[in-house]
């Protein structure tokens, strides 16, 4: 890979380490924007439902009218399913996208040093985790930088690009081109847990549980922000991007000795209602993807309330 801001534009090949929600809408974006892709997971079957995902994902925009089929085709061509590490070595840079674990996270990295060729970018899509606790597992960390896309991924123009202690302004330059390439809007931020995004999201999703838990129903929360101006209400957000997602950053954030703990995403996911995905999770979900209210959903949380 060049080592100048303009060639970075002309690198065509990117590698998408996790086959989940967040990687298949990476893996789209990046097709999307003429990115050839590697898709890889160490599942199979994970690989074939991300696959699965993005043809209905197309179809979808098919149907609207909002590109040929000609078009769809092409952007599923450029995405390249894999189960090893043999593509790593051919990316211009790796962009790690599996669950929200430090521990997960750390053993990728070394990989994608060990395998990715000399002057590749090694990124993580972690949503809130150190940059540099993972630069230090490779031999390369002024290459190692945070590409934090929001979900959808495919949809959402932010990526936060998150500079750590030693990353080097070629790899905030190559990010940043990156981002014009497939049409984002990249903001460098600096490496605090949750960044700017999750910074801002993390108490104002917690105060939304906070009022479930005293009372409210998940759909009067919602519609209350939706009518202030919000494009969707926070807990229909956390359904979107996932239950478990939320449940995972949980565990990695650090602890305010006194500070009051929402308890609803622990246990939803304690009863594997991980929102769209699973068909249930603050709301109900059925083949349309519509949020539809549950009422035993907020008897549960403020049961559990009333426990505390």
């Amino acid at each position: 890979m060049s080592n100048s801001y303009g060639d970075w534009q002309k690198a065509r090949n990117v590698c998408v380490i996790g086959a989940g929600t967040m990687g298949t809408g990476i893996a789209m974006a990046l097709a999307n924007g003429g990115i050839e892709v590697r898709l890889t997971d160490q599942d199979p079957q994970a690989v074939e439902r991300s696959l699965d995902m993005m043809r209905r994902n197309y179809a979808r925009s098919v149907k609207s009218g909002r590109m040929t089929e000609a078009d769809a085709a092409a952007r599923m061509a450029r995405i390249a399913p894999e189960t090893d590490e043999a593509g790593f070595g051919q990316a211009d840079i790796l962009i790690e996208a599996v669950f929200e674990s430090l521990d997960l996270k750390k053993q990728v990295f070394r990989e994608m040093d060990r395998f990715a060729k000399p002057g590749a970018l090694l990124a993580t899509n972690t949503s809130t985790l150190d940059i540099d606790v993972l630069a230090a597992c490779t031999s390369r960390p002024e290459m190692v930088l945070g590409t934090h896309f929001f979900s959808p991924a495919n949809i959402m123009r932010l990526l936060e690009i998150v500079r750590g202690a030693r990353t080097s302004p070629t790899a905030i330059a190559s990010a940043m081109a990156l981002a014009k390439a497939i049409k984002k809007v990249g903001v460098v931020v600096g490496n605090g847990f949750g960044f700017v995004g999750n910074r801002l999201v993390i108490p104002y999703m917690n105060e939304a549980q906070f009022l479930v838990e005293e009372g409210a129903t998940p759909e009067q929360v919602d519609r209350v922000l939706t009518e202030f101006g919000m494009a969707m209400g926070p807990l229909a957000v956390a359904d979107l991007s996932g239950v478990d997602v939320f449940w995972r950053i949980d565990q990695e954030k650090p602890r305010v000795p006194g500070a009051r703990e929402p308890l609803g995403t622990s246990l939803l996911y304690s009863l594997g209602r991980y929102g769209q995905k699973t068909g249930a999770g603050w709301f109900r979900y059925g083949d349309d993807r519509k949020a539809q209210p549950d009422a035993e959903v907020a008897a549960l949380v403020q049961a559990e309330a009333r426990k505390h």
